[in-house]
């Protein structure tokens, strides 16, 4: 069996052109609008869900986990922005590391029981976790993936690639003569060019990070769109599968629809309608749980006792310290 996953956004399908070799960025006409969330679904193979009613996991304390998401401080950028609050960049993502639900997916990857994941974070940690991109789409970039402009040739390092003073010497805050290779996007206003030179050519380099008005890539959006046509199911971590193109395999995808996220959602009339689970609460929470029932205590155990040992390997190919940003995705006025 087979399964595919989804994406969050504004309303509506892409208009996909047949991608060649070489996919060039931004190609697709999909564009990003003001205010996207992160998405973060994965696709599940073989997973049985209830086959006539979307229920949360916690049972009779689904109402109250309800309300109490609804009511409880909401401390986010956008909410912050919302009101009028300073979000300053604070963020190190090379010290960022995968969560219990990251690893959680990636360890259902290995094992065949998740045949593709799909997300709208740029932080890269689902690929981190060990995902390999054939079965990965980094759907809005990924803070670690640059390519080249001239070949298409892609790099994931470990090492975060955006340019960061670019944002500075286009607002003029930055003196001095400006690199020659930043240059402001005519799609969203920032710049992509990294500063280096393909190995493979020579041409420039791009980042991969999709901002608001950038299209997105069609080498990575169709293998999404592939994976739910085939998918038996789709699980949904931490989105309210608002944001479009990409929230399209949640419907694209002809299984039950399987949900964690805290907040109500516009999908969850068809979490429903296909007979799938509706959980409110914490991913990590949630996949605890449901590594437990498929793995068996014991082998779970095991897993979760592995875990330590990939902390260690993080934190040996990534620096604990690196460029501080709170949030690559640049808002533009």
């Amino acid at each position: 069996m087979a399964a595919a996953a989804a994406g969050g956004g504004t309303t509506g399908a892409a208009t996909l052109r047949a991608a060649g070799p070489v996919c060039r960025l931004r190609s697709c006409s999909a564009e990003i609008a003001p205010g996207a969330a992160r998405v973060d679904a994965s696709v599940a193979q073989g997973v049985s869900a209830a086959p006539d009613s979307a229920v949360a996991w916690e049972g009779g304390e689904q109402r109250l986990l309800r309300q109490a998401a609804a009511t409880a401080e909401k401390r986010g950028k956008w909410t912050l922005e919302a009101q009028g609050e300073a979000t300053p960049y604070t963020t190190e993502y090379e010290a960022l590391r995968p969560t219990y639900a990251h690893e959680a997916v990636a360890e259902l990857v290995s094992r065949g029981m998740l045949a593709y994941v799909v997300t709208q974070n740029a932080d890269g940690l689902h690929h981190l976790s060990g995902i390999p991109y054939s079965k990965l789409s980094d759907v809005h970039g990924s803070a670690f993936t640059e390519y080249c402009s001239k070949c298409g040739e892609r790099y994931v390092r470990e090492t975060y690639v955006p340019e960061d003073r670019a944002e500075d010497f286009l607002a003029g805050r930055l003196p001095g003569p400006m690199p020659p290779h930043i240059k402001r996007c005519p799609g969203c206003g920032s710049n992509h060019w990294t500063g280096r030179s393909c190995e493979k050519c020579g041409g420039a380099l791009r980042d991969t990070v999709v901002s608001f008005g950038d299209g997105l890539e069609e080498c990575v959006l169709s293998p999404a769109f592939e994976a739910a046509e085939a998918a038996d199911a789709c699980l949904s971590l931490g989105s309210t599968m608002s944001i479009g193109p990409s929230n399209q395999v949640v419907i694209i995808q002809k299984g039950p629809l399987i949900v964690c996220v805290r907040q109500d959602t516009e999908m969850d009339r068809l979490c429903k309608r296909t007979g799938g689970v509706r959980a409110y609460g914490d991913c990590d929470a949630f996949m605890r749980r449901l590594m437990r029932a498929l793995l068996g205590d014991a082998d779970c155990d095991a897993w979760e006792d592995s875990l330590s040992r990939k902390a260690e390997i993080y934190d040996s190919k990534r620096p604990t310290s690196g460029k501080k940003r709170g949030d690559i995705f640049v808002k533009k006025f």
